[in-house]
């Protein structure tokens, strides 16, 4: 897929710690739509999804786990 192919990418570069690729292509799948599914359900305080750059801000800082 599109996705393995991009993480397999960031592996190489460094970006992502090397693993099993497959949960990896669950994990970065789902956490966007995890996010979107709790921002629509209202469970995400509004401070943290009132605007544009504080929902870019909190998946940034999501995404930030998944680092080296």
């Amino acid at each position: 897929s599109r996705l393995h192919d991009f993480l397999k990418d960031m592996v190489r570069d460094g970006e992502v710690a090397p693993g099993d690729l497959d949960s990896a292509v669950v994990a970065f799948w789902t956490l966007p739509h995890g996010l979107a599914m709790l921002i629509l359900d209202g469970r995400i305080p509004s401070i943290h999804v009132g605007s544009a750059e504080a929902v870019t801000a909190l998946a940034r800082a999501s995404f930030a786990h998944f680092r080296t």
